[in-house]
């Protein structure tokens, strides 16, 4: 299996989960779009949209955050739901944080050592 390296990138304001666009790299490119917004009385969600060039936006997933707004919640990814904290569990790697993909493989993911700002996914 060889290895495939797209770069990502973060456009928007302070708070990524409010307006916030991440374009993807590929052969096309694919954009995500986060949307934040309060549910009375007082819930929070945020939504994940994907676009592909030339075609229209639609929902991926659905982030509802704890009671205060910010805590971890609960995630809907399509059909599946669970706790946001199967998304950032302990990693066996040093510095890094692990999730499980719907096909059942493990994840980790990390800040990149000489360039802080990036991530890597493994």
């Amino acid at each position: 299996m060889s290895a495939f390296n797209f770069t990502i990138y973060f456009t928007g304001n302070d708070d990524p989960r409010d307006g916030g666009i991440v374009i993807g790299e590929d052969e096309r490119p694919v954009y995500f779009e986060f949307e934040t917004e309060l549910i009375p009385p007082a819930q929070t969600r945020t939504t994940v949209g994907v676009q592909h060039i030339y075609s229209d936006r639609h929902p991926v997933a659905a982030f509802d955050w704890g009671a205060d707004g910010t805590s971890l919640g609960v995630v809907t990814i399509g059909d599946r739901e669970f706790p946001m904290a199967l998304l950032v569990m302990s990693s066996p790697v040093p510095n890094a944080r692990r999730f499980q993909a719907a096909n059942g493989g493990f994840y980790d993911w990390r800040r990149v050592s000489r360039n802080p700002i990036s991530y890597e996914v493994f």
